[in-house]
């Protein structure tokens, strides 16, 4: 995942993005998150957030989709549609054309927008988990449970392949 064109580095608002970057590169891990938004309507960025404040010591809200309101609206609005045209022209004639790269590049910067609305809302959407016990994983697959998509068994399994992604990812930045 890269910066859109029209995003550069110095209009990045939150580091969620590059962080998200870095963790969906991980070998696999966009193919399941993918897998999960397809077939149990997974909000990719949620999960990431989720992952990304998991590592702060937070956990998600009891209720988060219900903070999210109306940008939730905007979501199934605008964002979904054009993830479903983009995937469309990915499988058409237009795809050599370059439509479909400025099509994926639209979807980017709607998914950067959609990332910095929930850093923008990071006090209504988190809290410290209140125990400081609890592992990376155990705080994802809480935060992945209030999020309430895909099965107990599916979270677990996504909540573990987060977490080991984090893992990776945080000690090649050490």
């Amino acid at each position: 995942m890269s910066v859109p064109l029209t995003c550069s580095p110095s209009t990045l608002l939150c580091p969620l993005w590059p962080y998200a970057g870095r963790i969906y590169g991980q070998p696999g891990l966009a193919h399941h998150l993918l897998t999960c938004q397809d077939e149990s309507g997974a909000w990719i960025n949620d999960w990431l957030f989720a992952l990304w404040q998991a590592g702060k010591g937070n956990i998600l809200v009891p209720d988060y989709g219900v903070q999210l309101g109306d940008w939730q609206v905007w979501r199934a609005a605008i964002l979904v549609p054009w993830r479903h045209w983009r995937h469309q022209l990915k499988h058409s004639e237009t795809r050599q054309s370059g439509l479909y790269q400025r099509a994926k590049d639209a979807e980017l910067a709607l998914e950067w927008h959609d990332q910095q609305r929930l850093c923008a809302w990071v006090s209504r959407l988190v809290v410290s988990d209140p125990d400081p016990c609890r592992s990376l994983a155990e705080r994802v697959l809480l935060s992945l449970q209030r999020i309430a998509v895909g099965s107990s068994s599916s979270l677990t399994d996504s909540a573990s392949l987060l977490s080991e992604a984090a893992s990776v990812v945080d000690s090649a930045s050490s």
